[in-house]
């Protein structure tokens, strides 16, 4: 919309330029049309003049009788040819008046064009401006979306390390739950001393282990699948380790 909005801009200005030029042409017209008009003025000054003078020289012919019958009939051609003269110059006079009329309503068109196209330049020149600016925005619009897009993809790449350490986060969790369980286990084992031997507490006397087993059901072979089975089984009295000073060293 820029580049078209200048390629308007310049197009109008350079018919505005030769606007100016068609102008100055009429103006030319006018004044050639003016001096045609002068001429053809004098032209039947002339004529009239000449008319005139053969009118006295046929008068004069007659006066001289037989002498001057000759000179009367040339004198009577001048006479015709004097007016021939004059009719054309009265009608190319009028041609030549209707021309400068029509000159001077095209100079009066040519000047309202002009002015018309003034305006027009004007308008493209205001409409080209805005159109940069917009361009110019939209320029920094676009700088700015790259710059969103950057701190879009820096945000998925720190919600993928977050997503990463929350997986680790979950297995250290789970870790930690084994250990604890073992560390259950294990206390189960030993036995806290009283007061007296009716207060005696002790753990629950539970033991979890976790057996490995490979089903061979689906064809035998190696290629059965690996099975994780979880067994519970009671503590037997004789493996609760006693915290008493006696048999603590024992364990």
């Amino acid at each position: 919309a820029n580049q078209l909005a200048t390629g308007t801009k310049t197009a109008a200005e350079q018919g505005n330029s030769q606007m100016g030029q068609m102008l100055n042409a009429m103006e030319e017209i006018n004044e050639s049309s003016g001096q045609i008009s002068k001429i053809i003025k004098a032209i039947e000054e002339i004529a009239f003049q000449t008319d005139l003078l053969a009118l006295n020289a046929a008068v004069e012919a007659a006066r001289t009788g037989v002498h001057g019958k000759g000179f009367a009939v040339v004198a009577e051609e001048v006479r015709n040819l004097a007016q021939r003269s004059a009719k054309a110059a009265k009608e190319t006079t009028e041609l030549i008046e209707g021309s400068v009329k029509k000159v001077e309503n095209g100079t009066s068109i040519a000047n309202k064009t002009a002015e018309a196209l003034a305006e027009i330049v004007n308008s493209v020149t205001k409409v080209t401006d805005l159109v940069g600016e917009i361009a110019s925005a939209s320029h920094e619009q676009a700088q700015g979306i790259d710059q969103v897009n950057q701190g879009l993809s820096q945000i998925d790449q720190v919600t993928q390390n977050n997503a990463a350490n929350a997986e680790e986060s979950a297995s250290a969790s789970e870790e930690l739950s084994s250990q604890a369980l073992q560390l259950k286990q294990m206390l189960t084992r030993f036995k806290l001393k009283g007061i007296g031997s009716s207060q005696a507490v002790y753990a629950a006397p539970v033991r979890e282990t976790q057996l490995t087993v490979q089903d061979h059901t689906n064809g035998g072979g190696n290629g059965g699948e690996v099975l994780v089975v979880r067994k519970v089984e009671e503590v037997k009295p004789e493996e609760v380790i006693d915290l008493d000073d006696d048999n603590f060293g024992k364990f």
